[in-house]
């Protein structure tokens, strides 16, 4: 996560008129993957939420920049934080973890209960009942750690679009 504030020459109408003009606003209309700009968001009042396009693919876990702009004397101060929302990845793999575990468990004691209790049939039961969860929590790990490497070059474009955006009017302090 990345937080930055930028103080411009600008008020905040003027800032919020040109993010409007650099970025695409979604409409009714589906966005053309092949025409548009290279960065589209949402605009409402004076705060903004900006995500760099991805042509031909989509990974709806890569970073947005959101944040906001407060009038300051003659000008403005944006606040933006740029981050990644993994919250329904936590819910979901919690969710699928726990209904993992249950099924897994649920095996176990059903193979326990109807089976002989030798512990050659014993040990394909406890892999099982071990190996399910194990695998689920692999793979959602390595589906967060390869989810958040994609979004690593969009951090640093969303950075620097909006800092070029309003280099000519940034207030050195």
């Amino acid at each position: 996560m990345e937080q930055f504030q930028l103080v411009v020459n600008l008020s905040p109408d003027d800032v919020m008129r040109r993010f409007a003009a650099s970025i695409d606003q979604p409409r009714v209309v589906v966005i053309n993957p092949l025409s548009g700009k290279d960065f589209f968001g949402h605009l409402t009042g004076y705060q903004f939420w900006i995500r760099k396009r991805q042509r031909w693919s989509r990974n709806s876990f890569a970073p947005a920049c959101t944040g906001d702009v407060v009038p300051n004397g003659s000008g403005s101060t944006i606040n933006c934080r740029i981050a990644a929302k993994f919250t329904f990845l936590w819910i979901f793999g919690g969710v699928f973890l726990l209904l993992s575990l249950l099924f897994s468990v649920s095996i176990a004691l059903l193979g326990f209960v109807a089976g002989p209790p030798d512990s050659k049939t014993a040990m394909p039961l406890l892999f099982v009942a071990f190996g399910i969860p194990a695998f689920v929590i692999v793979f959602f790990i390595g589906f967060f750690f390869l989810s958040r490497q994609m979004g690593k070059g969009n951090e640093r474009a969303l950075s620097y679009f909006v800092q070029s955006l309003f280099r000519d009017t940034i207030v050195n302090a």
